[in-house]
């Protein structure tokens, strides 16, 4: 059996506060909606009443608009691009001398860990050659 502490506990509708909501989605949601969808409704009628003279107006002042959003996010897209080719610009004057230096210093440590494991690997070397002396001169080997 369920534990009752864990199980949701259900409340019935406050009447009230239902009904303040209710009231409020009517007002601010759908009383709106309805008012657009009127409007946009009346502003059609009216386009096809109105004369050819008037639709060919209402048309053009149209075309302006959507002319006009589509020139705007050009206008903004190429700002973008002039801000890019620009920074692109002073990157290539500026970068050359900092790889350069970048460059040199990754030489320079290249070399210093080279070095480093010469050294690291040196005892090594020198006790395993000294190995190889002693087994080559034990008289016990056959020659090849």
């Amino acid at each position: 059996m369920a534990n009752p502490k864990l199980a949701p506990e259900y409340h019935q509708k406050n009447a009230i506060t239902y009904e303040a909501h209710r009231r409020q989605v009517i007002w601010q949601i759908y009383l709106p909606i309805a008012v657009v969808i009127g409007l946009v409704l009346v502003a059609a009628f009216l386009v096809i009443l109105a004369p050819s003279m008037e639709i060919s107006r209402w048309a053009d002042i149209s075309l302006i608009f959507l002319i006009s959003i589509s020139m705007v996010s050009a206008v903004i897209f190429l700002a973008l691009n002039i801000i890019s080719i620009i920074g692109t610009r002073r990157a290539l004057q500026i970068l050359p001398y900092y790889l350069f230096m970048a460059q040199g210093f990754t030489f320079r440590l290249r070399s210093r860990l080279l070095r480093l494991s010469d050294q690291a690997v040196e005892p090594i070397l020198w006790t395993k050659s000294k190995f190889a002396s002693v087994k080559a001169l034990n008289p016990k080997r056959r020659p090849l």
